[in-house]
Order: C-alpha cells, then sequence, then structure tokens
C-alpha cells in the first residue's frame, strides 16, 4: 500500500515538474465560457477558428501544450510519447469538439482526480511560483488552435495498391488539406505511398 502510494506521489512530483517550466501566457482576463450539462464548452473562446497547422506545433512544444508529455500521440518524427494519459489517435471520433475543448480549458471538470492540467485557468492552484500567479498556461487562441488538430484526429489507413492521396481523400470524404496536416511528412511528395503504410485521416472520414 505505501509502495503504491509512494509510487502515485512520485508520478505526480514528475508530471507537476513537466509544466513548471512553462511559458505562461500574459496575464488577463479570462474570457467567459459555458459548460453544459453535457461537459462540454460548445462555443469558441475567442470566435476565431483555430489553426491546425498551430495546434500541432503548440501540441508537440515542451513549453506550451506538451501534449506529449502525457499522451501517444500520431506524430512519429517526436520521441518520447507519455502513456500517462489514454492515446490520441481516434480522438476525434471518441470526443465532439465541445467535450475536446472543456479538457483542454479545465479538465477537472470532468474528474476530479486528474492529475492533467487546466491549461485555460489562472486561479485556485497551490504552490504557484509568484511568476506564474494570475496567467494561463495557454492564451484562448491557443486553446482553439490546439483544439483544432486534436479534434481533427481521426483512426489510420492502410495504403492499399494503386493508392493516391487524392483517391484516399475522395473516396473516404476527407479533405485532402486536413490530412496532409495530420501528415506533414507527405507534403513533399503527397502521392510517393507504400503499400501497408499507414496514413491518419481526420475524424469523420468514411
Amino acid at each position: 500500500m505505501r509502495k503504491a502510494a509512494a509510487k502515485l506521489f512520485g508520478l505526480a512530483i514528475a508530471v507537476s515538474a513537466i509544466f513548471v517550466s512553462v511559458n505562461a501566457a500574459e496575464s488577463s482576463a479570462l474570457v467567459k465560457y459555458k459548460i453544459t450539462d453535457e461537459n462540454s464548452i460548445d462555443k469558441s473562446l475567442t470566435g476565431v477558428d483555430g489553426d491546425p497547422d498551430k495546434g500541432r506545433a503548440l501540441s508537440i512544444n515542451r513549453k506550451k501544450g506538451n501534449c506529449l508529455a502525457c499522451h501517444v500521440m500520431p506524430i512519429p518524427e517526436q520521441q518520447f510519447h507519455g502513456n500517462i494519459g489514454p492515446e490520441l489517435h481516434g480522438v476525434g471520433e471518441r470526443y465532439s469538439k465541445g467535450e475536446i475543448r472543456l479538457r483542454i480549458v479545465n479538465p477537472k471538470v470532468v474528474n476530479s482526480d486528474t492529475i492533467m492540467p487546466a491549461f485555460y485557468r489562472n486561479s485556485g492552484f497551490t504552490r504557484t511560483h509568484k511568476k506564474f500567479r494570475g496567467k494561463t498556461i495557454l492564451s484562448a487562441q491557443e486553446v482553439e488552435d490546439i483544439l483544432s488538430y486534436v479534434a481533427m484526429i481521426g483512426e489510420n489507413y492502410k495504403v492499399r495498391s494503386g493508392d493516391t492521396l487524392s483517391q484516399i481523400a475522395q473516396s473516404n470524404k476527407a479533405s485532402l488539406r486536413n490530412i496532409l496536416v495530420l501528415n506533414p511528412a507527405l507534403k513533399g511528395n503527397p502521392d510517393k505511398l507504400n503499400v501497408g503504410q499507414e496514413i491518419v485521416m481526420p475524424a469523420g472520414s468514411n
């Protein structure tokens, strides 16, 4: 029992340390938002669509979103994916954008025991360094940018003989641009595909 408690405490300390070095967003009043009965924030925090390219970059930025610290993500060029949280493959199929937005803003609303930090909260913390007091980890627009990327992550498609990326997009009713956002390694030569290669598809694809 003591060993299990010590292990859990050590895990909490390790995860907390990951976020001590974050570059907190500038101190400002939080945008007001409404949480629905379905544990969702349905409306954008900014009224501006997020940029999935920026969201992908933020999610692997060790001093910002840092999603990789706790989640396995479909970003093969990055090393050291965490496994504390659930894998994000197919997350856009499992949750609505509003549900994901709330989990980024303040996941403790959904699970009070989670060790995932609230990325858009500026009070209610304990032992906060003075230079981070009154600040959020992410700005409202950065929340929307990460959301636009994460909510896009669907399931994988395995390339078949004769496939081209355009054909894959068309047959699965998916946006070619979104496929390239999820698979940036394909941008240089989008139709250089190998049979059996797995491509991350946008959520909602057939």
